[in-house]
């Protein structure tokens, strides 16, 4: 299928017990298996299961495994229903109380736990994504949940400077609150435990940092950000910022170079990649004598 340009942040939520992913206002959980129902009781089984571990634990480390446990499974139950549009305020509101009580309680016991940290670092992490979508929350409320999951995700990394998933999540945390160039650090650095996932963020930053470059009518930035994008010839899919029609728009509709144009179309072409059907159009409308 064809492959739209996409302007919002990959929404890949990786979970420490179950992976669920949310894209483009769509969903992958009814693909991985069963209906509502069913998920609900996977997830009341994993709080009845940390519920269990805490009682039986004789350790302290012992117990925050289960308090972690249970509050994702409060946390899942909370995303799970907000992309079901299933919840209201006082629910979700209460579902996310309960994750954050017991991840509070599991930092607490295993504080130097990296698994503990990231576990609540993600939830932070999620529950600003569905604050954001559903507008339960005021917006000051929002992006501290945001600075909460920076600092979990950091405090990780003091631990384990190779943490690919504390990176990786501080680096959508950073890109999140507008700090390109720490994400950047970051994807740098995922790039070197895991280079194609490295590649992939980078190319994605440059290329949704490019249009907005181009909105703001700096072309010079655009053109340098979104050819850096194509240059890492990450593989874009339907959740990731394709850089060729925004730099399409910036070469002709913002520069007005018809040159630059015309040899982006033919990249575009041999690397068979998508452009916007009207942008060609118009373009071709301009300058008949070398459409192609």
């Amino acid at each position: 299928m064809p492959q739209r340009v996409r302007w919002i942040f990959r929404r890949t939520l990786v979970t420490l017990t179950v992976l669920v992913a949310a894209c483009v206002g769509g969903f992958l959980v009814l693909v991985l298996g069963g209906g509502p129902a069913w998920h609900l009781r996977v997830y009341q089984q994993q709080i009845d299961a940390g519920t269990r571990a805490i009682a039986a634990a004789p350790t302290d480390s012992g117990r925050a495994a289960g308090y972690v446990q249970r509050g994702r499974g409060y946390a899942e139950i909370a995303r799970y229903r907000h992309v079901m549009r299933s919840v209201g305020a006082a629910e979700y509101v209460r579902l996310y109380q309960s994750a954050m009580h017991d991840l509070d309680a599991a930092v607490r016991l295993d504080p130097d736990n990296v698994e503990t940290l990231n576990a609540r670092g993600l939830t932070y992490f999620e529950h600003n994504w569905t604050a954001v979508e559903n507008k339960f929350e005021s917006g000051d409320a929002v992006e501290i949940l945001l600075v909460q999951a920076k600092a979990d995700f950091a405090a990780v990394i003091d631990r384990d400077a190779r943490n690919w998933t504390a990176l990786d999540y501080r680096g959508m945390t950073n890109e999140k609150l507008g700090d390109y160039e720490a994400a950047i650090d970051d994807y740098t650095r995922v790039s070197q435990v895991d280079p194609k996932l490295g590649q992939l963020r980078l190319a994605d930053l440059y290329c949704r940092r490019g249009g907005m470059w181009a909105k703001d009518k700096q072309y010079d930035k655009a053109v340098a950000d979104l050819e850096l994008s194509i240059s890492l010839e990450a593989n874009a899919d339907a959740c990731e910022c394709d850089p060729y029609s925004p730099l399409l728009w910036t070469y002709f509709e913002g520069l007005g170079d018809l040159d630059k144009s015309w040899a982006l179309v033919q990249r575009a072409q041999g690397s068979r990649r998508w452009l916007m059907p009207e942008l060609l159009e118009k373009l071709r409308a301009a300058s008949p004598q070398i459409a192609r």
